[in-house]
């Protein structure tokens, strides 16, 4: 599953906060524990995609990930229960007063040389969040899934596989909510260093700096605005769109980063 958000600024996402469940585990305080409680994920694989907006794929009305730029096995997680699900998902059984599913918070604070810096200021990304167990524990009665609330950003939060024949290529579908036909996105927030600037000139986040990236910055010549990089163009974020933004571009000339 995945769901999109805006980057508004040059800075890294240095942490991830995020919703989720077990599907099927039932949990109430002074009950005592079920019989087999849940086996926690080994690792949660979380990726970075950027957009492919609607009109952008024909095979879709609906915007979606397009190019997967960046992936973390998060190992070291914390995990805590915060609460209840609003509704009972229709594969558990809503009806006849079962009680409803726990939900978990999980959060990951990512090392620098994991952080994802965000080149291209005022673009859409996706995140994606997999739960991953290493081997296959035929004790673990529930499968994990995200928490979803209603939609405030972008278009819906999707679910997605990749292709029996070719796995380069992905299948989507929107969330909906299945009673009342309403789009759903996913549960998670986002943490940046707002004193840390991403000097990286690779904006369109491809294989290298080039005059496709130079054409971006050349776009955002001589602008000035307030510091902290809020325009692509600004690589050492000082407000000014200057020749200190075109050494450090010059500096990556026909090289990668981040």
């Amino acid at each position: 599953a995945a769901d999109d958000w805006l980057c508004k600024r040059r800075t890294p996402v240095s942490a991830i906060v995020w919703w989720g469940s077990y599907m099927g585990y039932q949990y109430q305080a002074c009950q005592g524990l079920p019989e087999s409680p849940p086996v926690k994920p080994d690792y949660f694989l979380m990726s970075i995609w950027t957009d492919m907006p609607v009109g952008g794929d024909p095979c879709y009305v609906f915007s979606h990930p397009a190019k997967k730029v960046w992936e973390y096995k998060a190992r070291d997680y914390d995990e805590v229960m915060v609460g209840y699900d609003k509704s009972q998902p229709m594969y558990t059984g809503g009806a006849g007063g079962m009680p409803l599913e726990p939900v978990f918070r999980y959060s990951v604070r990512l090392s620098e040389e994991n952080w994802f810096c965000q080149p291209d200021v005022n673009s859409v990304y996706w995140l994606s969040i997999v739960a991953i167990w290493d081997e296959y524990e035929p004790w673990n009665d529930y499968s994990w899934g995200w928490t979803n609330h209603e939609h405030v950003f972008g278009d819906d939060g999707v679910q997605g596989w990749p292709d029996y024949y070719d796995p380069n290529i992905w299948n989507w579908y929107e969330l909906i909510d299945w009673q009342t036909g309403e789009s759903r996105d996913l549960s998670f927030t986002l943490f940046t260093e707002p004193d840390y600037c991403c000097k990286c000139a690779n904006f369109n986040l491809d294989a290298i700096v080039n005059f496709k990236d130079y054409a971006e910055l050349a776009d955002d010549w001589l602008w000035t605005g307030p510091a902290g990089g809020y325009i692509t163009g600004d690589l050492n974020c000082d407000g000014r769109v200057d020749l200190y933004d075109l050494k450090i571009f010059a500096e990556q000339w026909l090289d990668s980063c981040p």
